[in-house]
């Protein structure tokens, strides 16, 4: 590794506790075959094998990209690329650099919306309305292809993880959190109104943003103090043979999210456009992950604006909640199923044309769900599971609640908030808060006119920002 930089390698017990053998197959002579790292997603590594013609740019710490941006760490990674935090030497700033995959460069969908977006509207407006764009852009040569890099500002972690900070039990929680809703919802009535689907409207696309002002004023060895030595690993190739030139010596882990935790902002800023597109051509499918998939996504009909605004309900009751509506991690091994089961739970049995789809596809299995002797009696019956299980899975939540409506029950049930690991006295019994009821039936309402089956059927984004739960927060 010949880089006059400081990096933390992991040791070879952690080394080997992320990597295992490759197994060898047929490639072709162009093809680099690497060591398979299994919990890529974990550690927060980009997938190694992408490391080839079509993919990823090998990108080193103290780098310099168009001979001005220079890599101090790695903010992330995703299927279309990796994010680096880099000091741009001509301004003396700090930016994020987005250096897109060779193979969704040259007709990148991000790009094509973003630039429609700055064509018709100033970089203040898009700010203004919680839009991430890009500052500039250039373009790599490399060893894998061609690279459009998309020069960003610097934002924080993602809503989510803003969301688990707050303290439940506080006023101030309820105001925070509806405010921050009101702006997801503002920006996605925003790119609606241009004729933009997202596509990927979801929690680990909106982030919060820094104090850009605060964050320009750090120095590099106050930046490197926030942000930690990178840890790496070297990269090892199936053939023993180094990795260059088209993979990178050493893979960085992405830095740690709370890093910028005392320059973070109470507003938000939507990103990823990836599989964005126009509404006058809708799509068959989106990348969004199951379990803020819409039916529609789910059963691979054509998708357009509504797919969004199921993503946006789906956002909405976590970022209120902070608990995730639709396909808890604990059902890993049955998630696609699961989550059908959990909309049916809310909305009724499966309606067509999904149902067809279902049951052509063969979809079930369901060993989580305790199933009740069915007496439908003619009835529409659910497609996971019998009628009478889904009765039994709604009284769960309905018995004792207060309430006879789903949704309702869900959001007013009585809900807890442990002591933090670090309190001294760790036996300490935790602390039961329920919601206030006119803000369950409020909150209730509007996402009973989000969850619909039927795309059409869902009230739009502006119509949203109307709705009495959110028409009174202030919007930022």
């Amino acid at each position: 590794m010949d880089k006059n930089v400081t990096i933390e390698l992991l040791n070879p017990q952690q080394a080997e506790a992320i990597l295992s053998a490759c197994k060898n197959t047929q490639e072709s002579d162009d093809t680099q075959e690497y060591e398979y790292n299994y919990l890529t997603k974990q550690w927060g590594l980009e997938d190694i094998p992408r490391y080839n013609r079509g993919g990823f740019h090998p990108i080193h710490i103290r780098d310099v990209l168009d001979d001005r941006f220079e890599v101090v760490h790695k903010l992330g990674s995703g299927g279309f690329g990796t994010v680096w935090l880099c000091r741009d030497r001509q301004l003396e700033k700090w930016r994020a650099v987005k250096v897109m995959a060779a193979d969704h460069s040259s007709d990148s969908a991000e790009l094509k919306t973003l630039d429609f977006l700055k064509q018709s509207s100033s970089l203040e407006e898009l700010e203004r309305n919680h839009i991430a764009a890009p500052l500039e852009t250039f373009w790599i040569e490399g060893p894998n292809g061609r690279h459009l890099c998309l020069v960003m500002c610097i934002y924080g972690y993602p809503v989510s993880e803003w969301r688990l900070d707050l303290d439940n039990i506080q006023p101030s929680t309820k105001k925070d959190s509806t405010m921050i809703c009101a702006q997801i919802a503002q920006a996605l009535a925003f790119l609606h109104g241009k004729g933009v689907c997202h596509g990927d409207f979801r929690p680990s696309n909106i982030l919060m943003k820094l104090d850009q002002e605060a964050l320009h004023k750090l120095d590099p060895s106050q930046m490197a103090e926030l942000l930690g030595v990178p840890e790496a690993y070297e990269v090892q190739t199936v053939s023993g043979k180094s990795p260059l030139p088209k993979g990178p010596e050493y893979c960085v882990l992405a830095v740690k999210q709370d890093w910028c935790e005392k320059l973070l902002l109470p507003e938000i800023a939507v990103i990823d456009f990836g599989e964005s597109f126009s509404v006058n051509t809708p799509r068959n499918s989106t990348g969004i992950p199951t379990p803020y998939a819409a039916p529609e996504v789910l059963f691979n009909q054509t998708v357009g604006t509504g797919v969004d605004i199921w993503s946006l309900a789906c956002t909405i009751y976590e970022v209120r909640t902070g608990d995730k509506l639709f396909g808890d991690d604990f059902y890993q091994g049955a998630k696609f199923t699961r989550v059908v089961y959990e909309i049916e739970i809310i909305l009724g049995p499966l309606v067509e044309p999904y149902r067809k789809v279902w049951e052509h596809e063969g979809f079930g299995g369901h060993n989580d769900i305790v199933e009740v002797p069915d007496e439908s009696g003619g009835a529409v019956l659910p497609a996971t599971c019998s009628l009478a299980s889904l009765e039994s899975g709604r009284r769960k939540y309905i018995t004792g609640s207060g309430y006879n409506d789903i949704l309702e029950a869900m959001l007013g049930a009585k809900r807890e908030q442990y002591h933090s690991f670090l309190s001294e006295d760790r036996d300490e019994p935790p602390i039961s808060y329920q919601y206030e009821k006119e803000e369950v039936v409020a909150l209730a309402d509007l996402l009973r006119r989000l969850f619909k089956y039927h795309p059409g059927e869902r009230l739009g984004a502006y119509e949203v920002l109307q709705h009495p739960w959110i028409k009174d927060s202030e919007v930022a």
